[in-house]
């Protein structure tokens, strides 16, 4: 029997690709964002971190979300003026770049395995009250 797509329901495509999305490998191309982010449970977890690091950079900043390639994590950017893009590794590890480098540079480098120091986030670090 051949399973088509257009005929599961999103808990069903989901249960039969678990094994796949929990080594790793993302879902295809063509499957709708919606579901693809039900397919990677630890996508919620990411934006969550991203949202928290990008906090410490800018007041209430809109975030919009773009999930990496090759299950590499999520780049959460910040198009506002001075804002950036954060790629977040499913490690939690994160990439910040500002708003003048491009996507794919930011994202070459990212799988490099550039990141930015933790404590980088904290804007309060090492600063007195006088």
């Amino acid at each position: 029997m051949i399973w088509k797509r257009d005929r599961l329901a999103a808990d069903q495509y989901a249960s039969l690709t678990a094994a796949f999305t929990a080594h790793g490998f993302a879902p295809p191309d063509h499957i709708p964002q919606h579901l693809r982010r039900q397919l990677i449970p630890d996508e919620n977890r990411l934006i969550a971190v991203g949202s928290a690091l990008f906090a410490t950079l800018a007041d209430d900043p809109a975030l919009r979300v773009v999930e990496l390639p090759d299950g590499l994590g999520v780049c959460l950017v910040h198009t506002a003026r001075g804002g950036g893009k954060l790629y977040v590794a499913p490690d939690e590890t994160a990439l910040f770049v500002g708003s003048s480098v491009d996507f794919g540079s930011g994202l070459e480098a990212f799988r490099d395995g550039a990141r930015t120091p933790l404590e980088k986030f904290d804007i309060d670090h090492g600063r007195t009250d006088a």
